[in-house]
């Protein structure tokens, strides 16, 4: 699953602090909270194939802005050194005013193969 590829690629440069959705409360940072923008699959003439078109959203928490810029930074290359071929679509510079915490915004698309046994049947 693509879930577990993000961890284990970016795992290592949070110390494990790599999360679907939301950050549990007090999180230490920095963080990376990830989730999927869109998942489409390949369609060809014959049907459907295994290979599926992701576009992901990393949004990573820090403490200062130039920290943050250079976690987005070594995220894009982890996730590259994990084979996924991230094609960065944006990276968008953001600041939570009620906290003063800062958050890069990496908008990557790729693509992935899917086991076909691993898919809901849909029954």
């Amino acid at each position: 699953m693509i879930e577990e590829q993000i961890f284990t690629a970016l795992a290592p440069l949070f110390e494990g602090r790599v999360y679907p959705l939301l950050a549990p409360q007090d999180t230490p940072r920095p963080n990376l909270v990830y989730q999927v923008i869109s998942d489409t699959p390949n369609t060809v003439l014959a049907g459907r194939t295994n290979t599926h078109h992701l576009r992901l959203q990393l949004s990573i928490w820090t403490d200062d802005y130039l920290s943050g810029k250079q976690f987005a930074k070594q995220a894009i290359e982890a996730l590259e050194q994990a084979g996924l071929r991230p094609v960065i679509q944006s990276i968008v510079d953001d600041l939570e005013s009620a906290t003063r915490l800062c958050r890069q915004i990496v908008d990557v698309s790729t693509w992935c193969l899917f086991k076909m046994e691993s898919l809901p049947s849909g029954e």
